[in-house]
């Protein structure tokens, strides 16, 4: 299926990228200042565990939300299978939003953990 977005619409596109990379570049900044925490904690042998575990599945989110971007600069770049293209940067998309859905599960699992232990002690 041949099909070629107007110039109008590739703008939309390049916006949404724009927006996306910015996403991913702050995921990326967030895992970084983790891996700082967790090294430079007084616990870091055991007790802030789960910022490591954080930090790692804040770069995965990372690369996850980095993936659909190429689909996205082959819509705006490239001509004949903007449909096709599409279609991949959503498939990767619908990834994406699953991985952040579970990082943010785990979220909530970290911090009930953590309360459970604060009122207990």
């Amino acid at each position: 299926m041949n099909y070629e977005f107007s110039a109008e619409q590739n703008k939309t596109f390049e916006s949404l990228s724009a927006k996306m990379l910015h996403v991913v570049i702050l995921y990326v900044i967030i895992a970084v200042l983790q891996i700082l925490l967790f090294s430079l904690g007084p616990n870091s042998s055991s007790g802030d565990f789960p910022l490591l575990i954080l930090a790692i599945l804040h770069l995965i989110l990372a690369f996850v939300f980095y993936r659909p971007l190429d689909n996205f600069q082959k819509v705006i770049t490239t001509q004949g299978n903007d449909i096709e293209e599409t279609l991949q940067a959503i498939k990767d998309m619908n990834v994406a939003f699953l991985v952040a859905i579970g990082l943010m599960i785990f979220n909530v699992l970290a911090a009930g953990a953590r309360i459970a232990q604060l009122i207990s002690s």
